[in-house]
C-alpha cells in the first residue's frame, strides 16, 4: 500500500481536492498497486500447444485466485496474451472488478 500523507507543495491543492472526495476522516489516503509478469502463454511452458486452452488454463485460474485475494486498486499486468480466447478468460473474470486497458507491444509480438 502507498500512503499519502502529504503532497508536494506545487501540488497540494491538487490533493486536498482529491482527499476531500474521499470517505475519511483523515488526511492518509491509501492506494494499492500490482503489477503482474503472467507469462503468456505463447512464451510459457505450453506454448507448444497453444490450442490446449486446459493447459494455460489452469495456470491462469491460480493467477486471477491470486489478483482476487490482494484486490489491488490498480493491476497491471505484462506479458498479456492477446489470443482472443485468453483475453475473455481475463474479462469474465476481472472485469466486473477492473477495467481493462490493452496495449499491444508493436512489432506483431502475440503478447
Amino acid at each position: 500500500r502507498v500512503e499519502m500523507e502529504r503532497c508536494h507543495p506545487e501540488t497540494s491543492a491538487q490533493c486536498d481536492s482529491l482527499l476531500s472526495l474521499m470517505d475519511t476522516d483523515t488526511t492518509t489516503a491509501c492506494l494499492s498497486v500490482c503489477t503482474f509478469n503472467i507469462l503468456a502463454p505463447c512464451w510459457g511452458p505450453e506454448a507448444h500447444s497453444l490450442t490446449n486452452s486446459e493447459l494455460w488454463m489452469s495456470r491462469h485460474a491460480h493467477n486471477i485466485a491470486h489478483i482476487q485475494a490482494i484486490a489491488p486498486d490498480v493491476l497491471t499486468l505484462q506479458e498479456f496474451w492477446f489470443h482472443p480466447a485468453f483475453h475473455d478468460y481475463f474479462v469474465k473474470a476481472l472485469g466486473d472488478s477492473y477495467t481493462l486497458c490493452c496495449q499491444q507491444r508493436p512489432g506483431r509480438k502475440p503478447n
